[in-house]
């Protein structure tokens, strides 16, 4: 196949249609930068779009690869070239079923490692980062279709998700502790004074008071005004004495 006649075929036949390479990449769902490197013999289609190219350009996908009109098209010739593009798109959907599981895989090893936080080893440490690349990763490997705007718009909204998930599950966790000595295992800021240690999270703060032989549990889930704050520090300075 030549890359750069099959590229200024595509090219020809789309402005037949009066198509621009936006109107073409919407069609097809793809990006126009997409179309633009196949109009420059740069890249080919994703064989999974050459069915629905060709019947957008009226052409045969004999046609489009080898970069010109026929009159000596068999149906076999496509038939074949189907069969090939079937193959393709199975390959994709045992691809895409693997990016799955990558994904759970690196869900269950952010739970294991935020199961693991509080422990003064490396492995929940791994586990977050391996569990974040995983996602991260298939997550880019299910959307590199997509144009580019779109695909960051996913991706950092699946982040941003997957972050206030495990925030959310942590002030749930506090939230229902009767005992009041759960400290959140996710924060913003920790402070450990002489008389109180704090935890700053996207929820709310929290002040554990230090006791002599234990630990109180004073709690300002939903204030953040510095009046709040500066209370709850003087509350634990006087208790603590």
């Amino acid at each position: 196949m030549n890359q750069e006649k099959i590229g200024k075929f595509i090219q020809i036949l789309r402005k037949e249609k009066n198509l621009t390479q936006n109107d073409l990449a919407e069609k097809l769902g793809v990006s126009n930068r997409a179309v633009s490197k196949w109009e420059n013999g740069n890249s080919m289609p994703d064989l999974s779009l050459f069915k629905p190219l060709c019947e957008i350009l009226d052409i045969s996908i004999n046609e489009l690869m080898s970069g010109e009109r026929s009159n000596n098209i068999t149906p076999d010739n496509d038939n074949n070239i189907i069969n090939t593009i079937n193959i393709a798109n199975k390959k994709y959907i045992t691809d895409v079923v693997g990016y799955f599981i990558y994904k759970i895989l690196g869900v269950i090893l952010l739970i294991i490692g935020y199961g693991f936080l509080n422990i003064n080893y490396s492995f929940p440490i791994i586990c977050l980062i391996v569990g974040g690349i995983f996602i991260i990763a298939s997550t880019l490997k299910l959307t590199k279709n997509l144009k580019l705007l779109p695909k960051i718009i996913i991706n950092v909204f699946y982040i941003i998700f997957t972050i206030s998930l495990l925030f959310t599950i942590d002030n749930i966790r506090m939230s229902n502790d009767d005992s009041l000595l759960i400290k959140p295992k996710l924060y913003i800021f920790h402070k450990n004074d002489a008389k109180y240690e704090y935890y700053s999270t996207f929820t709310g703060r929290y002040y554990f008071c230090k006791l002599k032989n234990e630990e109180f549990f004073y709690n300002f889930i939903y204030y953040t005004d510095r009046e709040h704050k500066i209370a709850a520090e003087n509350y634990c300075n006087e208790i603590s004495n």
